[in-house]
C-alpha cells in the first residue's frame, strides 16, 4: 500500500495525503487518535501497533515487548511453569548488553541478601548513570558499610 492509498483508505483527501503520512512516519507530526485508529483499520492492524507505547497499560507493555522481540530477539517461554522471557546479549550492542548484565547481577545481589530493596531501587533509579558499580548506592563509602 502506498503512503496515498493508506491516506485515503483512512478517510484524508487525497490531496497533499503523501506528504501528511510522510510527517507522521518522520515523527514531525502526531495524528491524533481518531486518524491512527482510520490507519489501523486501513492496515487492519490493532491501533495499539501503531500508537506510542503506554507503559501503564496492558496493550502498551505487549507492544513494548513485541518491539523487543523485533530489535533484540528476545523470545517468551516457560520455565517450571513461570513464564520467562529470554534475551540473547548476542543481539544486542555491547553496551546495552553490559547494562542488562549489571541489571541481573545487582537483582541477584538484592536477592541474595546483599542490598536491600531500598538500596536496589536507589540503583535502578539512577541507572545507566551508575551501570559499571562504581557509584556508591547508599552515599556511604565502601569503608562505612
Amino acid at each position: 500500500m502506498t503512503q496515498t492509498q493508506l491516506a485515503v483508505a483512512a478517510g484524508m483527501p487525497e490531496k497533499n495525503a503523501d506528504v501528511r503520512i510522510t510527517q507522521y512516519e518522520s515523527e514531525g507530526r502526531h495524528p491524533k487518535k481518531p486518524l491512527r485508529d482510520s490507519f489501523a483499520r486501513a492496515l487492519h492492524v490493532s491501533p495499539a501497533a501503531i500508537s506510542p507505547p503506554d507503559m501503564e497499560s496492558a496493550a502498551g507493555v505487549i507492544q513494548i515487548l513485541f518491539m523487543m522481540e523485533d530489535l533484540y530477539g528476545i523470545q517468551i517461554d516457560t520455565i517450571q511453569s513461570k513464564l520467562c522471557l529470554l534475551i540473547d546479549p548476542a543481539r544486542m550492542d555491547s553496551q546495552l548488553s553490559e547494562m542488562v548484565m549489571e541489571w541481573l547481577k545487582m537483582s541477584q545481589r538484592m536477592e541474595n541478601g546483599e542490598l536491600t530493596k531500598e538500596e536496589y531501587d536507589m540503583w535502578r533509579y539512577n541507572a545507566p548513570d551508575n551501570t559499571d558499580g562504581s557509584q556508591p548506592l547508599t552515599g556511604r563509602s565502601e569503608e562505612e558499610t
